[in-house]
């Protein structure tokens, strides 16, 4: 989903560096970033690491390997979520998992704070990158 707003822009769809595959939502994107200056985009993106990657203790027979499974249970993680621009900026790490509350935070508390008239947040697809809270957030930034 692309958007101009004024002198911001909002991007919800893949980073300029990435390979696109051909289609026409890939194609509108690609020719409303064609006008953007490569200076103006501020990639947004957010990620995170669960300390329970794997089983401390097993049992096996001498020697032998063990292979299984973790449990699927959410433990707690460390997530950072940043925007680029050439440098990091508005960046955050936090210990939860990332959802529409606490990235909309993040938006308005940082990000809205560090983005200059002209640039274009691109963002992902992530369910919580379309809540209309974040959009709203960006687009208080507008220049009429």
């Amino acid at each position: 989903m692309w958007m101009k707003v004024g002198s911001i822009g909002i991007c919800t769809g893949e980073m300029p560096e990435c390979q696109i595959s051909k289609g026409e939502k890939d194609e509108e994107y690609e020719r409303a970033m064609s006008v953007c200056k490569k200076e103006d985009i501020v990639c947004v993106d957010e990620g995170g690491i669960d300390r329970r990657l794997h089983r401390r203790n097993a049992r096996s027979a001498k020697e032998k390997k063990v292979f299984g499974f973790v449990a699927g249970k959410k433990f707690q993680r460390r997530n950072i979520v940043a925007g680029i621009d050439g440098k990091i900026i508005a960046e955050c790490i936090y210990n939860c998992t990332t959802d529409g509350k606490v990235f909309n935070a993040w938006v308005e508390q940082s990000l809205v704070a560090a983005l200059k008239p002209g640039q274009v947040a691109v963002m992902n697809n992530g369910a919580f990158h379309k809540h209309r809270q974040t959009r709203e957030a960006i687009e208080a930034l507008a220049v009429p």
